[in-house]
């Protein structure tokens, strides 16, 4: 038979105990989250590429919507080199405390796959938060060019001795990824040149250096729009609202081509659970906005699906089974 104690008796040693584990150092603590969002300090999202590419320019509109929301300075800092990996490896090494994040896409991935020499662990040195935006590329050509089509571009690259140039922001990157699954699929094999980010690739192809490039639709867009280089095709599943006289690379005579590119934020690894929750939640409602909806639709994004930070981390493992296939399938070699 259980004796039941007395309340007055119960609250004392309850409190006798509180005091006991607070000497200890074990006393329950406020929520890390709490003086996370009361924080003076900026946030500060790394973008690991050069200004004027199309994660540059997601990451500032999105900043520009987070500042209002948690009245808090929310600051851009571009940090480029070897192909998104001086940014990142900054990002890894930085205090876990929610103010520093990383905006990357899939070169996240293909930085690991790709190269023997990396200071970092994706999978175990970051905090995935959420996924912001799915893009299709887009095809284009500088505007002399004689190539008109998905068509013309194929069969130049198949007799032109010297071959055709394509540009990318960099071994790995989406827009290489584009161009390897589309040669792979075609037949054909084009001259890869790689820059340290998609904007300064965008600026030779508008100055007719470059044969072609996929660039991220976000920075395509507005691009083509006024008339800086000519837009052939969409590397997604359908047109563009935003573009629709444009085709799909399976619509200009590719069957079955789809590749689609990503933008994902990311916390150093062991940031507080409740400020990676607390931030997941900031990023779904501004994401979920009728401006940064309709600004993300005028960019080219896919509808925007609310997720937690366990369903991005669940995605990221089956893009890097689906990257790892890719990069074997179209031969790319190892740094």
């Amino acid at each position: 038979m259980r004796l039941s104690m007395p309340a007055s008796r119960r609250t004392m040693i309850k409190a006798t105990s509180a005091i006991a584990l607070g000497q200890l150092g074990l006393a329950p603590t406020a929520s890390a989250a709490e003086p996370w969002k009361d924080s003076k300090l900026p946030i500060r999202i790394v973008v690991p590429f050069p200004p004027g590419g199309y994660t540059d320019v997601v990451a500032r509109l999105i900043a520009n919507n987070l500042r209002p929301l948690l009245n808090r300075s929310v600051i851009v800092d571009n940090k480029a080199g070897a192909n998104g990996i001086l940014g990142t490896t900054e990002v890894a090494r930085a205090a876990p405390d929610g103010n520093t994040l990383l905006l990357i896409g899939p070169g996240h991935i293909t930085n690991a796959l790709l190269r023997h020499k990396i200071s970092y662990d994706p999978a175990k040195d970051f905090q995935p938060i959420l996924k912001v935006g799915v893009f299709p590329n887009v095809l284009v050509v500088p505007n002399k060019s004689p190539y008109k089509n998905v068509k013309d571009l194929i069969a130049a690259a198949k007799v032109k001795a010297e071959g055709v140039s394509y540009a990318s922001a960099g071994l790995g990157s989406s827009n290489h990824l584009s161009m390897e699954l589309l040669q792979h699929y075609a037949g054909v094999k084009l001259r890869h040149i790689p820059y340290k980010g998609s904007g300064a690739a965008e600026l030779d192809v508008m100055g007719g250096h470059i044969d072609s490039m996929f660039s991220g639709a976000p920075s395509a867009i507005p691009n083509a729009k006024q008339g800086s280089f000519r837009a052939i095709a969409v590397s997604g599943s359908q047109r563009l609202d935003t573009m629709p006289t444009v085709p799909t690379i399976a619509e200009a005579g590719v069957p079955d081509y789809q590749h689609v590119t990503w933008l994902g934020f990311y916390a150093p690894a062991n940031t507080p659970g409740d400020v990676v929750s607390a931030l997941n939640a900031a990023a779904n409602k501004v994401m979920q906005t009728p401006e940064l909806v309709q600004r993300m639709h005028d960019l080219g994004a896919e509808n925007y699906r609310p997720h937690s930070a366990a369903e991005f981390r669940q995605f990221l493992v089956k893009e890097t089974e689906e990257q790892t296939k890719l990069l074997s399938s179209a031969k790319v070699e190892k740094e």
